[in-house]
């Protein structure tokens, strides 16, 4: 048996009888017909009231917006409206989110939303890279067009392509280099996008040079007996399962219970609960259990473990036994991750991520 240990650890005119108010000139730099206007800071916006009750803080998206979630029960729109990629980060001490005209981040420090790049990110994958740790983008195989922020040294932006794998065919032309028209225009638009405010940016790039978006790795449990899985439901890898792969910091595991191959290679794990012999099926809004596996469902990629091992997937939270905040799956929803750090799980096509 294999136990698999799959965790990233890794914001003029007057009048005679009044002066009316005017807007100050704006500065410049350089001198005679150089001169350049520097554009003005972004009006910042008011701060969001602190979520009332204890417990810890998961961040998900939902139709209303960017949501916070209390292990209570308590709840939060952070930012309304929607929200198509988001993931906390531990070490800017932010969530990061992308809407329609950009990316954003939530400061849970001053609790203020803060732009961050201006444009459409449309078929756009950001990546917030901080040297040997990064969030999003991590699978390779799953985007194509990145737009990547880099947080070492001076912040600055660059394109980032995906297309790895058997993803390539259908990012490049014959010659297997040349991107395909769509891909290059996209491109385009990510060279084309700009800082909202560097001056913040490089507020959060100095909050975060030390530590780890991750929190400290506790030492592997031991592996229980694996459950018995059908070999044929494997029909690509078929030692593959019954492959166990454990949870930080809860008593759930994740077995490997199918694989297969299309136009992409892809796996099911299952949760498994050792103590009873169970399968947890998951639904985003209830928790079954069953001694058979179901033998089809998700990889479980971007599951996100708090540091006392709650978990939220696809904008659910909820624990071992119960349901803390549910949300059907594959309804659009997405689990950005726990305020204080925890854990993320590595899809099956991502690279071993580098020690911090």
């Amino acid at each position: 048996m294999k136990l698999a240990w799959l965790v990233v650890i890794v914001g003029v005119g007057c009048s005679k009888k009044e002066q009316a108010k005017v807007d100050p000139a704006p500065v410049t730099t350089g001198s005679g017909s150089a001169q350049v206007a520097k554009p003005p800071a972004p009006v910042q916006s008011p701060a969001i009231p602190a979520l009332a009750g204890g417990g810890e803080r998961a961040f998900v998206t939902s139709k209303t917006g960017l949501v916070k979630v209390s292990t209570e029960g308590a709840t939060q729109v952070v930012a309304p409206g929607e929200v198509e990629w988001c993931s906390t980060d531990a070490r800017a001490k932010v969530v990061w989110f992308a809407t329609k005209d950009g990316l954003h981040a939530f400061d849970l420090e001053d609790r203020r939303v803060h732009p961050i790049i201006k444009g459409s990110l449309e078929d756009i994958t950001p990546i917030v890279n901080w040297g040997k740790e990064q969030v999003g983008g991590e699978d390779p195989v799953a985007f194509q067009a990145g737009v990547e922020l880099a947080m070492t040294g001076t912040p600055t932006l660059a394109r980032k392509l995906g297309c790895d794998g058997d993803a390539a065919a259908y990012c490049f032309g014959e010659d297997l280099k040349t991107p395909v028209p769509d891909l290059e225009e996209t491109l385009k638009r990510v060279d084309a996008l700009t800082l909202a405010d560097a001056a913040y940016i490089v507020g959060l790039a100095k909050r975060g040079a030390t530590g780890s978006l991750w929190s400290p790795p506790p030492v592997p449990p031991k592996a229980p007996k694996a459950p018995k899985v059908p070999k044929a439901q494997c029909s690509e890898e078929p030692g593959d399962c019954g492959e166990l792969t454990a949870l930080p910091g809860s008593s759930l595991w994740l077995v490997t219970t199918a694989n297969s191959r299309g136009d992409f290679y892809s796996e099911t794990r299952e949760l498994y609960d050792p103590a009873t012999g169970e399968f947890v099926r998951f639904t985003g809004t209830a928790l079954e259990r069953a001694k058979t596996s179901l033998g089809e469902g998700p990889d479980w990629q971007d599951l996100r473990i708090s540091p006392t091992g709650t978990l939220a997937y696809q904008g659910a939270v909820f624990t071992p036994t119960k349901v803390v905040h549910g949300a059907p799956l594959d309804d659009g929803n997405s689990s950005c991750g726990w305020a204080t750090g925890g854990w993320r799980i590595a899809g099956i096509r991502e690279k071993a991520p580098a020690a911090p």
